[in-house]
């Protein structure tokens, strides 16, 4: 049975953990999304993402093709990045939806620890898109690469955005309940 000195330590790293998360998620956000920027072209106008969607090896490798050798060097160490940012950005929605969740009650509680639970499934499949592009970038582009990294993409895309939605849905209600007052 945990003490009261042990619950008084959970807690504070429960308080802690958000704003924690946060901050890694900002710095990594900023990070990739700087890297991204060198992506950016006619080929791929929306960089990794557009390569994550590629889908066949054709567009895949005009992608590759279109970047200079310092734009593949990026995407590479995005996917490296990307590693660590595929435990942080669901770790981060996870603990938004579940405090949203507590806050609003009812239906929006049912429905955030859902999503807080949820979002995760973003991890492994982030995992497997990451493998299958950094082998495209590596041995060369390949339908079955490009076709395993938008496989994988997708669901994870849909399961960031239901998260995200919802954040931004209920953290609306949230401080409309309060008045305009921080959550």
């Amino acid at each position: 049975m945990a003490s009261a000195a042990d619950s008084s330590v959970l807690e504070r790293i429960r308080r802690l953990a958000l704003p924690a998360v946060t901050v890694l998620f900002i710095v990594l956000s900023i990070w990739l999304l700087r890297l991204d920027l060198l992506l950016r072209n006619d080929v791929a106008p929306n960089g990794i993402v557009s390569f994550e969607l590629a889908g066949t090896g054709e567009r895949a490798r005009a992608m590759i093709d279109s970047w200079s050798p310092s734009a593949r060097e990026a995407v590479m160490l995005i996917q490296g990045l990307d590693y660590l940012y595929l435990l942080v950005y669901p770790a981060f929605l996870s603990l938004l939806c579940s405090k949203l969740a507590g806050r609003l009650g009812g239906t929006w509680e049912k429905l955030g620890i859902s999503l807080s639970s949820g979002v995760w499934l973003c991890a492994p499949l982030d995992a497997v898109e990451n493998q299958a592009l950094i082998a495209q970038v590596m041995h060369g582009a390949s339908d079955a690469l490009a076709h395993r990294a938008y496989l994988a993409a997708v669901p994870k895309f849909f399961f960031f955005t239901l998260a995200v939605a919802f954040v931004l849905v209920a953290g609306t209600v949230a401080l409309l309940r309060r008045g305009g007052r921080a959550v």
